[in-house]
């Protein structure tokens, strides 16, 4: 895509780059999707995630004593 384009995507993860953040398998993201609540934006049948929701989502979701 076009330098127009280029913060637009940044802020945002496909399926298989939050699959690589969280080091699962792509195909248990779209499993998980509805059970965990994870924030999605979806366009037709393209998902995407909002890096700043799934900032929050990892935050409030977290098991690890801080």
């Amino acid at each position: 895509m076009g330098e127009k384009y280029k913060n637009f995507q940044e802020g945002f993860l496909t399926v298989p780059e939050l699959a690589r953040r969280w080091r699962v398998d792509k195909y248990w993201v779209y499993r998980n999707l509805d059970l965990l609540e994870i924030p999605t934006l979806r366009f037709g049948r393209s998902i995407r995630f909002a890096l700043t929701a799934i900032l929050e989502w990892e935050q409030k979701n977290s098991r690890v004593q801080r």
